[in-house]
């Protein structure tokens, strides 16, 4: 039987025969479920294959292996390579490698009866073309490969600076403080988000110690705060990057399932060195420019997954400088927090660590300190969780409207619903979150594109509407300026009274809410410590991502039924919050979180972890990972390593 595959919608005859089998492997097939006849990847591969999330950790790490430990005469640019640098976009690219393979061994096998048409724009998807060559070669299954020219649009080199930016940044160096020869001063650099950040500079300062922002461009409102009280900027400016030094080695056969991924491997790092290859150079010799200047002893981030911050952390560890990541938000997805780069990870509290720990970070290498970005938050939020908590509970034993009875005991399932006209009228805040990106699958686990987006959106308004709801507030994510999905769901339900809140202090906004109802958001996980009821939306098919039981929330739902239980339980007062849980989340309760940092990062010092005791580490989680990986056979692993 013959099959026509394409590479995304794009690409799709208009005048396609709706009876013939076509599979899509970017995409959803807009406004049609999956059926016999319209497949596709991200519909088909969802959180029943986590393991290719594993498969994709373990592989990326491999490619890059060596290169954050280099140490010797060689220069450091030399030692570092492409894969190492990139290793969060090469962990989505394996993710979108491995499940074309997977869905053509475990899903729809193919056979020798079988035959394939690849519809696919050359000079983009040469990657899909050697992976299917390779399947129908060992399966004896027909290929033909029919090219088109509508690629799209190229991948865009990263953006030059502003001439005044860079000018400056030229002024501020000159400005800078001196150096100064007190060899006793702990010296440190802060390279991430100022709101994260911010309050772990001021400590330090109070602490005697000398401090730096590493930037890749001059930041003039970072430079304006601090530099009254003696902080310097250290800039790489990383557009003016002229030559690439940077050279990938890849192990000579990389396979899936007895598919060989090398050569689309290699063509994609070696696409992504055409175009950030200059500068990343750079990065990394400015980086080591600055760290000889000012000898730091530890370097401190907000992640370590990014090209930038990866290349920071390979300069620190070659100059045996202390490197931690602060904890940045919910660790949902493990591609990025695991494995882990820097030396120390410093979370918020044993819910994170636990999630860490089971994604194979070493737990000696992980500290609780809690968040310093959530610490103001946190104690406004104690100030009214009494008051929030006392009041539900009066509401939820008052008389109930209608001479309504109670609702009847939860179920064994714990989510019972109460009849809709029993339910008091109801405030509801909509937490949204980023709508996905066709051009790159998500994690598997997580299963969140178009298509599962769209009907999170349809599943949420529509139980919405069925409640006694007075107000529904909308907070989009930040980076979703305009959201069509979102506007056309909410389309279908003109009654719904609907506020669009893009500014607000999170909260206020919770505090004013009977319940919170969020798809998968750090935010919601916020609201939560406030004692509001939090209601987690996930996509169909998704795996296990937040358990609600670790995170306080009141529960998680993939279905519409489920919604309706869930929402039906809370807002008939059958549920309560954990009083030790929000301690579990963010353990900060004793001291702030800034102070705990920093004595985490002083207390570092003398005893780093050096490049031996890093590589014995990382083989020995590489070993951990493989093993919890089952349905990639033994023979696999061993032509990896």
């Amino acid at each position: 039987m013959k099959t026509l595959v394409y590479a995304r919608h794009r690409l799709v005859d208009p005048s396609l025969d709706a009876h013939v089998p076509a599979l899509l492997l970017e995409g959803s097939w807009p406004g049609e479920e999956p059926t016999a006849w319209r497949a596709s990847l991200d519909d088909a591969i969802d959180g029943r294959f986590e393991w290719i999330d594993l498969q994709a950790s373990h592989w990326a790490e491999h490619v890059g292996q060596g290169s954050a430990i280099a140490h010797g005469r060689q220069k450091l640019v030399d030692a570092v390579t492409p894969a190492y640098l990139n290793a969060l976009a090469l962990r989505y690219y394996l993710v979108k490698l491995i499940r074309v393979v997977a869905y053509f061994t475990e899903s729809r096998p193919l056979g020798p009866r079988d035959a394939l048409e690849l519809v696919a724009a050359r000079g983009r998807d040469e990657d899909y073309a050697d992976l299917l060559a390779e399947l129908a070669n060992a399966t004896g299954a027909g290929l033909e490969i029919r090219w088109s020219d509508a690629a799209g649009p190229a991948p865009l080199a990263p953006a030059r600076n502003g001439r005044l930016r860079r000018s400056l940044g030229k002024l501020a160096g000159v400005l800078e403080p001196a150096l100064g020869d007190a060899e006793t001063a702990h010296r440190a650099v802060l390279c991430g988000n100022p709101r994260l950040l911010d309050p772990v500079c001021r400590e330090l300062l109070d602490r005697g110690a000398r401090v730096w922002w590493l930037h890749d461009r001059f930041a003039v409102r970072s430079w304006l705060a601090w530099r009254a009280s003696g902080v310097g900027q250290l800039v790489c400016d990383c557009s003016l990057g002229d030559h690439n030094h940077l050279a990938g080695c890849l192990p000579g056969r990389l396979l899936c399932r007895d598919v060989n991924l090398t050569p689309a491997l290699g063509r994609w790092l070696a696409e992504r060195m055409r175009t950030h290859g200059r500068g990343q150079t750079r990065s990394i010799d400015e980086i080591e420019r600055h760290f000889r200047r000012i000898r730091p002893d530890s370097l401190v981030l907000c992640e370590d997954a990014t090209p930038f911050a990866r290349a920071a952390v390979a300069v620190a560890r070659r100059q045996l400088v202390a490197s931690f990541v602060l904890q940045h938000g919910v660790p949902g997805c493990r591609f990025g927090f695991a494995p882990l780069a820097a030396d120390r990870m410093l979370v918020w509290g044993q819910s994170s660590k636990r999630q860490l720990v089971d994604w194979g970070v070493p737990p000696e290498r992980i500290q609780i300190t809690g968040s310093p970005q959530h610490d103001a938050r946190l104690a406004k939020f104690r100030q009214d969780v009494e008051r929030i908590v006392a009041h539900r509970v009066r509401v939820a034993a008052g008389p109930k409207p209608n001479g309504a009875e109670e609702p009847v005991a939860a179920a064994p399932n714990g989510v019972e619903p109460a009849p809709a006209q029993a339910l008091r009228p109801a405030r509801i805040l909509l937490l949204g979150t980023v709508p996905p990106r066709d051009g790159r699958p998500d994690s598997v686990v997580l299963h969140f594109n178009r298509r599962t987006y769209a009907e999170m959106l349809r599943m949420t308004l529509s139980s919405l509407a069925r409640l006694n709801v007075v107000r529904v507030m909308v907070k989009p994510h930040p980076r979703a300026s305009r959201d069509r999905v979102f506007e056309s769901a909410l389309a279908a339900h003109p009654a719904l009274p609907v506020e669009v809140v893009r500014k607000g202090d999170l909260r206020t906004l919770a505090s004013r809410s009977d319940c919170v109802v969020s798809f998968f958001s750090s935010a919601g996980v916020e609201a939560a410590v406030l004692g509001v009821p939090v209601v987690q939306v996930l996509p169909p098919g998704s795996g296990s991502f937040l358990p609600h039981g670790s995170w306080n929330l009141a529960g998680s739902a993939r279905s519409e039924s489920e919604l309706d239980r869930l929402l039906a339980r809370v807002l008939s007062g059958g549920w309560s919050p954990d009083g030790a849980a929000p301690v579990e989340v963010f353990d900060n309760v004793d001291r702030p979180a800034a102070p705990r940092v920093v004595d985490a990062i002083l207390a570092a010092e003398g005893r780093r972890i050096g490049p031996r005791e890093l590589a014995a580490a990382s083989e020995q989680n590489t070993r951990t990972r493989t093993r919890s990986v089952p349905l990639v056979a033994a023979a696999e692993r061993r032509t990896i390593r």
